[in-house]
């Protein structure tokens, strides 16, 4: 099926939640940096949460372009430089995404924020706003979809604090957490084949536990907002809309 005729903007829903998608740039590395089919799938999952009434707001990390963990032993640069290699990562990834959304449904308007400054030689106004606490409010009042790009723009912050603190000054009441695995185990699922998904954990534990799911700083930021987080696993885009009703993934809730 052609993801373009499955997405239609519901134009008679007036007070939308909002809500923050942070997709993991890992995840859309297949032989090439970035895989074609993997963006549309995140772009599904940005137009399935806006057809479902949502106003969505997105971050996206650089893990398929330069991941520091793995870099920084094998190059001898400054944390500041990789770190500065992430953001531009991020910024890439995000860019393509607002673009492919915009391709699969010129309807929705989807506006970019960014705390990095981006400009083009020749192009009068800037690729995108600059991101603020008021500047974010504002533009997700007004839009159905926006995109961070770039992260906070702080160095060594995480796209997942800059999706924590998106959905603090957007007041979202849900931060979706889309990862490789369903949810939270009870023990290592690729190590014991009895694992359990927990539906439900507190804040409490996921900080006590040092769950690696988000970082800490982001879970921290999303307890004192009041965010709470959904950890799940998407194939299929509208399933999106089954982790926001309960139906799978866990949730870390206050």
């Amino acid at each position: 099926m052609v993801l373009k005729q499955l997405f239609f903007l519901r134009g008679d829903i007036m007070n939308k939640m909002f809500v923050v998608l942070k997709l993991s740039g890992a995840g859309l590395k297949g032989n090439n940096a970035i895989d074609i089919e993997k963006l549309k799938h995140y772009a599904g999952m940005v137009l399935c949460l806006i057809n479902g009434g949502y106003n969505v707001s997105t971050v996206v990390g650089g893990g398929n372009i330069a991941r520091k963990k793995y870099l920084i032993n094998a190059i001898q640069g400054s944390d500041e430089m990789l770190d500065q290699a992430g953001m531009m990562a991020a910024a890439i990834n995000s860019m393509l995404l607002a673009a492919m959304i915009k391709s699969l449904n010129g309807s929705v308007r989807t506006t970019l924020m960014s705390p990095i400054h981006i400009r083009f030689s020749g192009r009068e106004n800037p690729y995108a706003l600059d991101y603020t606490s008021n500047i974010a409010k504002k533009v997700l009042s007004e839009s159905c979809s926006s995109v961070l790009i770039g992260g906070t723009g702080r160095l060594g912050v995480t796209t997942d604090t800059a999706a924590a603190e998106l959905a603090r000054d957007s007041n979202s009441k849900y931060l979706i957490k889309v990862t490789n695995v369903p949810g939270v185990f009870d023990k290592n699922p690729a190590e014991h084949n009895d694992a359990k998904l927990l539906t439900k954990i507190t804040f409490d534990y996921a900080i006590e536990n040092k769950l690696g799911i988000m970082d800490q700083q982001a879970y921290e930021t999303c307890k004192e907002s009041k965010t709470n987080i959904i950890v799940c696993q998407i194939d299929d885009p509208i399933m999106i809309l089954k982790a926001l009703s309960g139906e799978l993934g866990t949730l870390i809730h206050i």
